[in-house]
């Protein structure tokens, strides 16, 4: 029997599509037409160490740009701007110690910018080069940009910018403060999921929109009811744009406040959120003072890692923690390994942990990285008001 979808009732009585469904489920769900040599593969990460690869058309990659820029030009900022990156890009070697820690992309005027060499050291050298440059948009994680800006902070201030774009973690209100003082523009936060199935985008008064016509966004209660404004529930996405790999009521992982309000001051339509709060990750910390983030990128190749957790106790030591999947061997560490090499260097130990299951919280949630390294610990003079 096939089911008939006409209405959103209709595809609201359709099951839930987990992330290991997927997984077990993936050459269901890849279209047959999905050999096209146009196809873009995705790899994902993920925040559990379930990676997964997959295919997406040539044109739901350029939509999902397109949403991009939007978004940019809601900020102000033109194509025709320069913009610059600091985010997961592999543009130096984890253990270089000098500059540059950057590259360029000339046919978009774009300056690509490590996060991983974010020493006390180095940060000078960023901001003399964002200085050169001259950007108008400064995008990344809210981590890396946080710490620029204490950084130009420090330096007086003399990198200004018209906007600047975070994702892929979630922006603390004592980021957004210090980044906004520190660059003279609005900080604003975007979210989007590899799986294209879904994009939010926050406006100038601090509501996340939902782009409904990007995806059909539902955010639910344990129950899998719809949650009541302001609860936290699942996001939950019908993506709309990939034709190589349909998914339908599929379960992000990331969780979401449903706004109080009905209507945004700024006119703008979209399933409002108050905040997107499945997106917390801490830094590890290395003994040559670099914070690191978004190490979950270390996973998105693993096939036989079923789960995996980050531990630190002190900057010396790194304690990654893995639920083996069938087939898992030596190599498959060896890899691990050498992917935290090239994003932490050589001045921390790293170990392996094989458990059966990992540490979660008391409520039972899932932290992918455990620390208990003091955020101040590894910095100096010029961070200060890095909290607790």
């Amino acid at each position: 029997m096939v089911a008939c979808i006409n209405s959103i009732r209709d595809l609201e009585a359709l099951p839930l599509l987990t992330k290991e469904a997927f997984r077990s489920n993936m050459d269901r769900i890849v279209s047959v037409d999905s050999q096209d040599k146009n196809l873009h593969w995705v790899h994902t990460s993920g925040t559990t160490g379930l990676g997964l690869r997959f295919p997406e058309t040539k044109e739901c990659f350029q939509r999902e740009y397109a949403y991009r820029y939007h978004n940019y030009a809601q900020g102000g900022i033109s194509v025709a701007d320069r913009w610059a990156f600091c985010a997961g890009h592999p543009v130096a070697e984890a253990n270089q110690t000098k500059p540059p820690f950057w590259v360029y992309d000339r046919s978009n005027a774009w300056l690509l910018m490590s996060s991983v060499h974010l020493t006390e050291n180095n940060l000078v050298s960023y901001i003399r080069e964002l200085e050169r440059f001259k950007p108008a948009l400064l995008g990344g994680y809210p981590s890396s940009v946080y710490m620029l800006a204490l950084a130009n902070e420090f330096l007086g201030r003399p990198v200004r910018l018209k906007a600047i774009y975070t994702a892929s973690e979630t922006l603390f209100d004592f980021q957004r403060s210090v980044i906004e003082a520190s660059f003279g523009c609005r900080a604003r936060s975007y979210y989007g999921n590899a799986e294209r199935c879904g994009f939010a985008a926050e406006c100038e008064h601090g509501t996340f929109h939902f782009k409904q016509e990007h995806s059909y966004m539902e955010v639910l209660d344990d129950a899998n009811e719809p949650s009541r404004p302001g609860q936290i529930g699942r996001l939950v996405g019908t993506g709309l744009g990939n034709r190589a790999t349909p998914l339908i009521r599929y379960d992000v992982g990331d969780l979401a406040v449903v706004s109080l309000k009905e209507r945004c001051e700024c006119g703008r339509g979209g399933l409002l959120l108050d905040s997107i709060v499945g997106r917390t990750e801490d830094y590890i910390v290395t003994p040559d003072s670099r914070f690191v983030g978004r190490l979950d990128h270390l996973f998105k190749d693993a096939k036989h890692v079923r789960m995996a957790q980050l531990y630190q106790e002190t900057p010396a030591v790194l304690e990654i923690r893995i639920v083996k999947a069938p087939g898992y061997t030596s190599e498959d560490e060896a890899e691990l390994l050498k992917e935290a090499r090239r994003r932490l260097g050589d001045s921390i130990k790293i170990a392996f942990a094989y458990v059966d299951d990992v540490q979660r919280t008391a409520a039972g949630k899932f932290r992918f990285v455990l620390s208990k390294v003091a955020s101040k610990q590894a910095f100096g003079t010029i961070l200060p008001s890095i909290p607790e």
